[in-house]
């Protein structure tokens, strides 16, 4: 008989199938209402599927109680010649003991290799990780691993025993934990090192520890068993929120200094009261290990990096001869002009560069900006771009080489300009128009630049630029708070008709502005799907009155109101 790979999204479709044909079944019923009797007609279904190696079960966020669980428990006891077992349960009904019950219905299943379990959101406790632990025990043949316990009660002892499960996994390549949002402490975290350390075939790792309470020296424990995973090609810690501080990042840098084969590495360390220490030690790495590093996402949010760490962080990078996507977040810190200047000479050496997002919001930037946009500018090959500069002091200056540099960048797809609160005024926005003629292929476009000074020649002068992006399908605009008069809102209207293969249009709104007075855009043959933010408005019958302006366009699909 041929081999059937089958995904089935209603119970009936699946209900109706051809069941002893199936070999490789997947069911995708997350959001599906499912409760106790359709469990029963689900499993009886399955009862008739005889030859099955591999099966996902999607069942998140549904009504899936006790009962439910006892009889997927039943039915998978007798299947024990499954290689690859998925269990998506997060967000259902589930308590400690269904969990106590699965370690007991399950251990026979001694040849699974790959195995996803998601529980997210369910209250389990310490009680149902320890049942978890015990069960992963059993499980020595695993090579991928994900497990998905975000949002629950889990504590020390819970972690302790995962620990230990995880540990019994020696021949895991991929594995993928998630605790977020529990209440693990230091020696949770130092026992799920220790597991991860047995692991030393590792070459795609994924932990999620974020918003627990690990501090310093949870870090330091989970830092000491990478040392041991030298097979690592990708690397992803989450560990936002446990005040790690700079002792911690320490720790995890200098176990990393050996890891050669990274190609993916993200690390995000938001608010965990790091300093300069820490972004210093973070730049180390980054040299030592750039040799083959693609991909990087580096999340420093709302910490205590000033000049001296921003510079070291550019040194590294700018090692990262081969990096190909870069996300840098760095906003809500304490970096002044010197710092981001050593951050765009950084830059400057990724040469390969084709996505790049930079975030440096809410600091003390001036119009050193500039310095970025001159040393970037060799950097050409961008198909994605996404700047995230706002509430900082930027002039026209800033703009100018930003927008010089931009007309260079002919292969961008995707354009992504968050500088609203700043002080650039007309000669930046003429600037920046003038840099988006030469973007002809640009398909998806945001200019978020409201309380910026801008009056009608800065739009005249943007809009002129827009008429160039002939490709453009996606554009997000926001000028609220600016200088700009009712007749230049008007010639909005016209400028977005003109573009001819924009289909997707989202506007904000502050008070009576007058885009839809022109009739050029409300009789415009493109646009299908609108999206208007009127919730700046300060009064109701301003936005009402947006809406129903927005109702007359002629060929609108689709109309999405924000009013909050």
């Amino acid at each position: 008989m041929q081999q059937q790979n089958n995904t089935y999204f209603t119970i009936q479709n699946f209900v109706q199938s051809n069941l002893n044909a199936h070999i490789h079944l997947t069911l995708q019923f997350n959001d599906h209402k499912i409760e106790v009797k359709d469990i029963d007609l689900i499993i009886s279904s399955l009862n008739n599927c005889k030859q099955i190696q591999t099966m996902s079960l999607q069942f998140d966020c549904n009504k899936v109680n006790q009962q439910g669980i006892k009889s997927i428990q039943q039915y998978l006891q007798y299947y024990d010649d499954l290689t690859e077992l998925k269990l998506q349960l997060s967000e259902n009904c589930i308590q400690i003991q269904d969990l106590t019950q699965f370690k007991n219905t399950m251990k026979n299943l001694s040849k699974i290799k790959i195995f996803e379990f998601e529980l997210g959101s369910n209250k389990i406790n310490d009680i149902g990780a320890i049942a978890l632990g015990e069960l992963l025990s059993n499980f020595t043949n695993l090579t991928q691993l994900q497990i998905q316990l975000y949002q629950n009660l889990i504590g020390d002892k819970g972690a302790v025993f995962l620990g230990q499960g995880l540990g019994k996994s020696c021949n895991l390549v991929c594995l993928e934990l998630n605790l977020y949002q529990n209440i693990i402490g230091i020696q949770g975290a130092i026992a799920i090192g220790n597991g991860v350390s047995k692991c030393t075939q590792l070459e795609n790792l994924d932990v999620v520890l974020a918003e627990n309470k690990i501090l310093e020296t949870g870090a330091r424990g989970l830092s000491r068993s990478l040392k041991y995973c030298k097979q690592l090609i990708s690397l992803e810690i989450f560990i936002q929120q446990n005040k790690i501080g700079d002792g911690g990042i320490i720790a995890l840098c200098k176990s990393l200094s050996n890891h050669q084969n990274l190609i993916n590495l993200k690390f995000c360390f938001c608010e965990n009261n790091i300093g300069n220490k820490g972004a210093i030690f973070i730049g180390n790495l980054l040299s030592d290990i750039s040799q083959h590093l693609v991909n990087l996402y580096l999340n420093l949010y709302q910490n205590r990096v000033g000049n001296e760490g921003a510079c070291a962080i550019g040194q590294g990078l700018s090692k990262c001869s081969r990096l190909q996507i870069l996300e840098l977040i760095l906003s809500k810190n304490q970096i002044g002009d010197k710092g981001i200047q050593n951050i765009g000479q950084g830059l400057a050496k990724c040469q390969n560069m084709l996505d790049l997002q930079l975030y440096l919001q809410d600091q003390s930037i001036k119009e050193e900006i500039t310095n970025i946009g001159t040393d970037f500018s060799k950097c050409t090959n961008l198909s994605t771009l996404i700047f995230h500069f706002s509430n900082n002091q930027i002039k026209s200056e800033g703009l100018e080489i930003i927008g010089q540099w931009i007309s260079n960048c002919y292969n961008l797809l995707n354009l992504s300009i968050y500088i609203y609160q700043n002080l650039i005024g007309d000669e930046g926005i003429i600037s920046l128009g003038k840099g988006l003629i030469n973007c002809t292929q640009l398909a998806t476009l945001e200019l978020i630049l409201w309380d910026n000074q801008i009056g009608d020649l800065g739009a005249q002068n943007l809009y002129t630029g827009l008429s160039c992006c002939k490709n453009l399908t996606n554009l997000k605009l926001n000028l609220i708070y600016n200088k700009i008069t009712d007749q230049e809102e008007e010639n909005t209207g016209i400028a977005l008709s003109n573009l001819p293969k924009l289909l997707t249009l989202t506007l904000i709104f502050y008070k009576n502005e007058k885009y839809f007075k022109s009739k050029e855009l409300l009789f415009c043959n493109n646009i299908k799907k609108l999206t208007i933010n009127v919730s700046f408005c300060p009064f109701n019958r301003e936005q009402i009155n947006h809406k129903r302006q927005a109702m007359k366009i002629r060929r609108l699909v689709q109309l999405n109101t924000i009013f909050q």
